[in-house]
């Protein structure tokens, strides 16, 4: 008889460590990200522009949200976006980005020299889901990127409602018949993760997406780390 396969338990958010704490622990993780085990913490104290940058280094990306005006950081990968792995449970992780105030992630360096400095499509699929309240950030190796709900169609033209779930992958498929690709371009390595990624910045920005940016060395990027801190602007 197959033995039954009880949910996991709901995560327990372990408290307040410093991020360099969080970072050492990070760190170490394995790069096969189906085995990554769900440590969330409540940060303590400020996170700088280099703690997040030396983050892109690490062998898995690294998530920050806000849970009851606390900054919470949580390891993420294959687990999180593909497959219900029993060892784990990122499902508190998926309804707390929907919600938060904040939801920011990494995208680690490339082997092949590419730059991911925007929202994949997984990431995308989820941004259009997000509540108004919620800023979107990717922490990238050029620098930080904000990002918001969609504001524009594909033709400029401005929306008048919020754009639904729908509504967002039938402009996805609209994309898709306009540029000639097709998910399996993706799977197939027909497209690589440079035209990916740059068909996946485009989309971003005819839907009026992409909010603001900076690089590490602009004076702008301490504006964009403080409102990942959650802390009001100067």
């Amino acid at each position: 008889m197959t033995p039954e396969i009880h949910p996991p338990e709901p995560t327990k958010i372990i408290p307040r460590l410093p991020f360099s704490d969080i970072m050492s622990i990070y760190s170490r993780f394995s790069g096969k990200w189906s085995r990554i085990p769900l440590l969330e913490y409540e940060v303590d104290g400020p996170i700088t522009a280099n703690q997040l940058r030396t983050c892109l280094d690490f062998p898995i990306e690294v998530a920050l949200t806000e849970n009851r005006g606390q900054l919470i950081a949580s390891p993420i990968g294959d687990a999180y976006t593909t497959h219900f792995d029993p060892l784990n449970s990122y499902e508190a992780l998926s309804a707390r980005t929907l919600t938060s105030r904040l939801t920011a992630h990494t995208h680690n360096k490339a082997d092949d020299g590419v730059v991911v400095d925007t929202l994949s499509f997984v990431d995308l699929a989820w941004a259009v889901r997000v509540s108004n309240q919620t800023s979107v950030f990717v922490i990238h190796e050029n620098g930080i990127t904000q990002f918001q709900k969609p504001t524009t169609r594909l033709d400029g033209t401005a929306l008048d409602e919020e754009l639904n779930f729908e509504d967002a992958r039938n402009m996805y498929y609209e994309f898709q018949q306009e540029k000639g690709f097709t998910y399996m371009s993706f799977v197939t390595g027909e497209i690589g993760v440079d035209g990916q990624t740059a068909l996946a910045r485009e989309f971003a920005q005819r839907l009026g997406m992409v909010l603001t940016g900076a690089n590490w060395d602009e004076p702008g990027i301490e504006a964009l780390v403080r409102k990942i801190n959650l802390q009001e602007e100067e």
